[in-house]
């Protein structure tokens, strides 16, 4: 994914993800999301806050946010797999 950020959100967007980066080690989120036993929730929580800062998001519960995505995705130039494919 390769998107525009929105001026002036930058340090927003720094923020969001070192928050986002500090409850992935805490053994406390890792027991809560066992508990809840899917991340579909979770991860538009996380859409939306981290791509929000981004020009034209327009939000995880647009018709149009898949092809917002496509928009903006970009081949992967190394990928790797734990199993061969």
């Amino acid at each position: 994914m390769f998107t525009e950020i929105k001026p002036g959100h930058a340090d927003a967007l720094r923020k969001d993800l070192a928050a986002m980066a500090d409850v992935a080690d805490d053994e406390r989120v890792h027991a809560a999301v066992r508990q809840i036993g899917t991340l579909h929730d979770a991860r538009h929580v996380i859409f939306d806050k981290v791509f929000s800062h981004s020009v034209g998001f327009p939000g995880v519960k647009d018709p149009g946010v898949k092809d917002w995505f496509v928009a903006h995705q970009a081949p992967a130039g190394v990928s790797s797999a734990p199993i061969p494919i």
